[in-house]
Formats: structure tokens, sequence, C-alpha cells
């Protein structure tokens, strides 16, 4: 089972805090279910793998997660640090590998 097939529907409905028209739209993908071989499968839980609309069900379902890690390891803010240091670093292999940087 992969991560995001167990996702409660419900739980990620009540995370929205939108107009009804959006939260129905959101809450037919989710009820969507699957196409394969001319069959469908509704889902239960889940999102739909692979879907359009997937990468949006799949961020409103992490929402709040970075916030309740750092807030349950406060310690780990100087790795977020750094962590967001090399992203803003345009070739941070650059400064691992000593070669020099295109230009």
């Amino acid at each position: 089972m992969a991560s995001f097939d167990s996702i409660n529907h419900q739980a990620l409905l009540d995370k929205t805090d939108t107009f009804p028209t959006l939260r129905r739209a959101l809450k037919g993908w989710l009820e969507a279910g699957v196409l394969d071989a001319g069959q469908l499968f509704p889902m239960q839980a889940g999102t739909p793998q692979g879907g359009v609309i997937s990468p949006l069900l799949a961020n409103i379902a992490l929402h709040g997660l970075e916030e309740a890690l750092v807030a349950a390891f406060p310690k780990t803010k100087e790795v977020k640090r750094k962590a967001t240091k090399l992203e803003a670093d345009p070739d941070p292999l650059r400064r691992r590998s000593g070669r020099a940087a295109p230009g």
C-alpha cells in the first residue's frame, strides 16, 4: 500500500477552508475512483494516483506537516536553515566537488 492510498477523505476535506462549490469538487475528485480495463473501482480512501488533481490533493493532505515536525523536534531548526541555504545555492554540487562554476 502506497502512502497516499490510505488518506482519509473526510480528514482531507476537513483541512480545506474553502467555499462549498470547491469543496464538492474536491470530494468528487476523491470519490471518482479509478477506471481500469473498463472496470470502475470506487475509492473509499486515498487519492487518485497519477490524476491531474493528485498534486493538489497531496499538498492539502501534507499541509501543516512541516510546522508540526518543527514543533515536535525544535533542535532541527538548524538543519532546516542549512537545507534552505542549499536550496538557495544555484549549484550546491560545485561547492562539494571543488569544480569551478560555469560562466
